[in-house]
């Protein structure tokens, strides 16, 4: 007998990651969607730093996890809207990334990737993979400066994850937005970074440390 359930739900499955693969194929030849330049506001989704909950709300944004560079690149003369992004904590957004791509992450590209380079525990993959350029570079693991910082501007609005609390009430009513943040796409774990695994990470995340204040 045909399981028709599992068809349907591996057929959505690979339909959700070729357009996925398609929309960022047209991010980086095209840029962003010409919209974007009239929203009011603009969303940098700094990976595992509540973006999804943000996202639920329907900001504007690109898919791709795009940076304020990105955006300079494509504004050809135009003015860039108001921006903003979500920090966190670099050990714990570290272990928040390993762990979500560890359980298969978000869909067939973080399979894939986590399939070739994710390799050994939590505390070994800081210390012996973490620099790797395929990986620091990899969406999940890049510096946050990197989100944030152009050439010749940044983000408007930097929020942190450990005071989003305090802080995304009045920032939410400044632009219009739900003034309740709902929680999405949370991880949880009881993982312990050892001695070596800290000074990894604060090597590979010395500049989110010493510019973001961390």
């Amino acid at each position: 007998m045909i399981d028709l359930d599992g068809w349907r739900g591996r057929f959505r499955g690979t339909y959700r990651d070729l357009r996925l693969r398609w929309d960022l194929a047209k991010a980086r030849r095209r840029g962003p969607p010409d919209t974007i330049w009239q929203a009011p506001l603009i969303f940098i989704h700094i990976p595992k730093s509540a973006g999804s909950s943000i996202l639920s709300l329907g900001v504007a944004r690109t898919r791709g996890h795009q940076t304020y560079a990105f955006y300079e690149k494509w504004a050809q003369g135009r003015e860039i809207p108001p921006t903003f992004a979500v920090t966190r904590d670099p050990y714990a957004r570290y272990l928040s990334a390993y762990r979500y791509l560890r359980n298969g992450g978000g869909n067939g590209v973080d399979r894939a990737w986590a399939n070739r380079n994710l390799h050994g525990d939590h505390n070994t993959f800081a210390t012996e993979n973490l620099h790797r350029p395929e990986v620091r570079n990899w969406m999940h693991f890049r510096p946050q400066t990197e989100f944030l910082n152009g050439v010749h501007g940044a983000v408007t609005h930097v929020l942190r994850l450990e005071a989003l609390k305090d802080e995304w009430e009045p920032f939410a009513r400044q632009y219009g937005l739900p003034e309740t943040l709902p929680r999405k796409n949370t991880t949880s774990g009881r993982e312990e970074l050892s001695p070596a695994a800290r000074q990894a990470i604060r090597r590979v995340y010395a500049d989110d440390f010493d510019q973001i204040g961390y």
